[in-house]
């Protein structure tokens, strides 16, 4: 009772049971932490039919299509640059299936680009783009020293200066492996 006539108020607040992570069902914890750290690399529909992805752990960005991968970004002294890769073909030494277009489907970080006969795949994370192959089949019977090949088209667009220049010597030494 509150003296002078004044009115009391009792307000009852609902029970909310919040557990501590450390005693979340198992698994649950851990699922949580990876759809929130999976968020910002989520792959998801972009316009016109392509997909997007941001990597803002390598300040970049990724668009996919059928045919292929465009990353974006801005360099350190705030130019733009863009790479563009796109699978040519597949097969052995010079007998090579030309790649035809084929259909996107992203699956959180994920992109997958599948065409008949093989699967071409990307996955984003903190570390940048990885890109992968994966193949239904041997693309016909090897001949002596024949080693499986895919061909990659690649376009760029880079601030040119003695540094990049550089890097995309380290780069083609890379890839010719």
């Amino acid at each position: 009772m509150i003296a002078g006539g004044g009115m009391a108020v009792l307000a009852l607040a609902p029970t909310v049971a919040v557990q501590d992570p450390v005693t979340m069902p198992p698994g649950l914890a851990d699922a949580v932490r990876e759809a929130v750290l999976e968020e910002p690399y989520r792959v998801s529909p972009g316009k016109d039919g392509s997909w997007q992805a941001a990597n803002p752990a390598q300040g970049m960005s990724a668009s996919f299509s059928p045919s292929g991968l465009e990353v974006s970004g801005v360099d350190e002294e705030g130019e733009p640059w863009m790479l563009g890769l796109r699978l040519e073909g597949w097969g052995r030494g010079s007998r090579l299936t030309r790649a035809a277009e084929g259909s996107c489907e992203a699956s959180g970080r994920r992109m997958e680009i599948r065409r008949e006969g093989l699967t071409e795949w990307y996955e984003n994370g903190e570390r940048g783009i990885e890109q992968g192959f994966e193949i239904d089949a041997a693309p016909g019977p090897p001949r002596s020293g024949e080693p499986l090949r895919l061909t990659l088209a690649w376009r760029t667009a880079l601030p040119w200066r003695s540094s990049t220049a550089s890097a995309m010597r380290g780069w083609r030494r890379w890839m010719e492996g």
